[in-house]
């Protein structure tokens, strides 16, 4: 279609942009019929909160943080195992704490289920981001994890990611715990 834009594109702000191509057929239309228009609603959920971000592709990285400090969340990115787990070190000696982190499931040549493990085993709710997820696999091993596959909007992850934190907060608060009065 003539006057169509394709492919990426580099905003006035600097951003990458990915335009959708011409036709039904294609993932990004799809994507664009799935998703909320843009621009979305900044839901604050996110607001203040660290988010650990572990993604070894540069420019997914960088658009996941954009979309996180868009919703106010402050970002620490890894894109190794061992990054990710020193920025668990500093949570764990409350030098640098995480409210929730983001983990694509293949960075490079290694799988990222060790530093899952120990996310989830810190009581952090976290989210897989990947287009390498089995998401029924994922979900049996980790039930408490969200499972976002790639592509996917940044409103969208971070809208995920919100929900998440919310339902931590729930579950932890006491007034939900408790024990109706007799």
């Amino acid at each position: 279609m003539p006057g169509r834009a394709r492919g990426l594109r580099v905003s006035g702000a600097g951003n990458v942009v990915l335009q959708p191509w011409d036709g039904d057929t294609n993932a990004c239309a799809a994507l664009s019929r799935r998703r909320p228009p843009f621009p979305h609603k900044v839901s604050m959920q996110l607001a203040g909160r660290r988010i650990l971000v572990v993604e070894d592709e540069f420019l997914i990285a960088m658009a996941v943080e954009a979309a996180l400090r868009d919703e106010g969340a402050e970002v620490e990115l890894a894109s190794t195992v061992a990054a990710g787990r020193e920025a668990l070190g500093r949570h764990a000696s409350g030098r640098a704490p995480l409210a929730a982190a983001v983990l694509d499931v293949r960075l490079g040549d290694e799988l990222v289920f060790p530093l899952a493990d120990e996310v989830a085993r810190a009581g952090l709710p976290f989210v897989f981001h990947s287009a390498h997820a089995e998401a029924d696999k994922l979900r049996r091993r980790y039930p408490s994890a969200a499972v976002v596959t790639k592509p996917a909007s940044g409103g969208h992850l971070a809208s995920v990611l919100g929900g998440c934190l919310t339902g931590a907060a729930e579950a932890a608060s006491p007034a939900r715990n408790a024990l109706p009065a007799a």
